[in-house]
């Protein structure tokens, strides 16, 4: 691969393509594959070497080159060891990072992090981890931050915190000078990847893309409040629930800068579903920026299941259910087990199968497996681990999730490509996918029933509702195909990127396809603000 070329776009990717299937992954592939006339590069933010041993995937032509940082490995010994030059703009480097600790203001931040930029990259390499934790003005920044925010914790938690904390921002920002050259950048997250891109854009000028299939400051809160590797005091003194101490406090402040950062550096926001667009609004994302483009399959992939689910319900009757995805605690396997124990009272024939892996959390597993046999469940579930999607829809009546959090799930989708509908908790984009969001979207109908999270109950009567009535199975089942035949389809969803990067780029569409009339989530229309074009800049 040429690492030399300036490509028409540079992905930003944290722990996905090409390493890990499904998800963001699925839609990362989709975007190199369905636009082949741009070239890519890929900046990949992945934690160790170990967890990226092989490519998942076949890497298209179109990518010309992939650069990797693994920020929680161990760093090497000549970034351990302190520089010893410059000590005088060490002494100002630090000065301007305390004077970023101290401002509450996230505008001001912003400033005074790109000024921290210039002044490192007047050290011309002279400033390494080891100065960061061991130059005595560092030693000085860090007793004012420690005095200013965590005078009532234990010193060495602070700085075990403080280290643990900067390690993989120091890891990014060392390779700074290491982002492929583009013309325009794309981070598939804020977070890290936020953090690089908008890196990149500072650099190069260059306009800045973010795209959020979950919302990153969300999810790491959530991982952050249930963590057992930071310890976790009470601290009265903080605002705060008593559960959240301060040094927590500090991880979560961390992400939501990165997130102001990436929202403030880029010209184009992009989320899948309005959930989330208020989310990002919350997060200080001005509403201008911010466009919904949902996820998209290709129907015809599905068009022989489709056939033969068709044949098959002309001759049998409806009794199974599909769960297609990880058997891991986010999905709520547990809750979707004991909906078959009540769904089984009242209808004996019902069969559940379980498809998708079983090793992701292999505890978790073995306790959906006990409360199988504890219900006496074994007659009537069916764990199959991995299997090809298009093979095993053909067989599923009414598709089921239980999860207790989802950004847009793709196998709804699928399930809509062979009309079976779907029975979902009420998360992420679940109630636009059976619903509608639109008055246009809303006169097709509902594509199955939306439930309570961790609701067993709910589940099993939206599934009995469904498999007793040949009916409403049918009805429901071509709602959710018609949804996806006009809102949903790949060629739409990756028209609305190609004409996305083109805009962005200034450069003029080759073949432009227009779009379809009255089209709900390209809001508003393509009026994408341009930053001045260096295509020739780099970083």
């Amino acid at each position: 691969m040429n690492t030399t070329t300036t490509t028409d776009v540079c992905l930003i990717l944290e722990g996905t393509y090409p390493y890990i299937r499904g998800g963001v992954s699925s839609w990362v592939h989709q975007v190199l594959t369905e636009v082949p006339e741009l070239t890519f590069s890929i900046f990949f933010i992945g934690s160790s070497k170990k967890q990226a041993m092989e490519y998942r995937y076949k890497i298209p032509e179109n990518v010309k080159h992939i650069e990797e940082v693994f920020i929680y490995e161990t760093f090497a010994s000549e970034q351990q060891t302190p520089a010893k030059p410059d000590v005088k703009k060490r002494r100002e480097l630090y000065s301007i990072q305390e004077a970023f600790y101290l401002e509450p203001d996230p505008a001001q931040r912003v400033m005074l992090f790109e000024l921290w930029l210039e002044k490192l990259d007047s050290l011309h390499g002279n400033c390494t981890y080891g100065n960061l934790v061991r130059d005595e003005s560092a030693w000085n920044m860090f007793r004012n931050v420690v005095e200013k925010y965590f005078r009532d914790e234990p010193f060495t938690d602070v700085y075990y915190t403080y280290l643990f904390l900067h390690a993989p921002l120091w890891k990014l920002i060392m390779n700074r000078h290491h982002i492929p050259k583009a013309h325009v950048y794309h981070s598939l997250c804020t977070g890290f990847a936020g953090m690089v891109g908008s890196i990149a854009a500072h650099y190069s000028q260059a306009p800045l893309i973010i795209s959020e299939h979950g919302i990153y400051v969300k999810e790491r809160i959530e991982e952050i409040n249930q963590a057992k590797w930071i310890h976790d005091p009470v601290a009265e003194h903080v605002n705060l629930s008593r559960d959240q101490s301060v040094l927590k406090l500090a991880w979560i402040e961390m992400f939501k800068f990165q997130a102001y950062l990436a929202y403030e550096k880029a010209t184009t926001v992009t989320t899948l579903f309005s959930r989330n667009l208020q989310l990002q609004l919350d997060l200080n994302c001005p509403r201008e920026k911010i466009v919904i483009i949902p996820n998209g399959i290709s129907p015809q992939k599905y068009a022989t299941a489709l056939r033969h689910r068709q044949q098959r319900l002309e001759k049998e009757n409806a009794m199974t259910v599909g769960f297609i995805g990880r058997v891991v605690s986010i999905k709520d396997v547990k809750t979707l087990i004991r909906a078959i124990a009540f769904a089984k009272e009242k209808y004996p024939s019902i069969l559940l199968k379980i498809i998708g892996p079983t090793d992701e959390e292999p505890d978790y597993y073995e306790e959906c497996l006990a409360l199988m046999d504890m219900l006496e469940l074994n007659a009537h579930i069916d764990f199959t681990g991995r299997q090809e999607v298009e093979k095993v829809l053909a067989d599923i009546d009414v598709m089921v999730l239980t999860s207790v959090s989802e950004g847009l799930p793709f196998v709804i989708l699928e399930g809509y490509a062979a009309e079976i509908p779907c029975v979902a908790t009420d998360v992420g984009a679940c109630r636009e996918l059976i619903f509608g969001n639109s008055p246009e979207d809303f006169k097709l109908g509902a594509g199955g029933r939306l439930t309570k999270v961790a609701s067993p109950e709910q589940t099993a009567n939206a599934l009995i509702e469904l498999l007793a009535n040949r009916d409403l199975l049918i009805k429901t089942g071509k709602a959710g195909y018609q949804r996806l035949q006009k809102f949903y389809r790949e060629d739409v969803v990756m028209q609305k990127y190609r004409e996305l990067y083109y805009t962005t780029i200034n450069k003029p569409l080759p073949s432009p396809t227009p779009l379809p009339e009255k089209d709900p989530f390209w809001t508003p229309t393509m009026k994408i603000p341009q930053r001045k074009n260096t295509s020739t800049s780099t970083t």
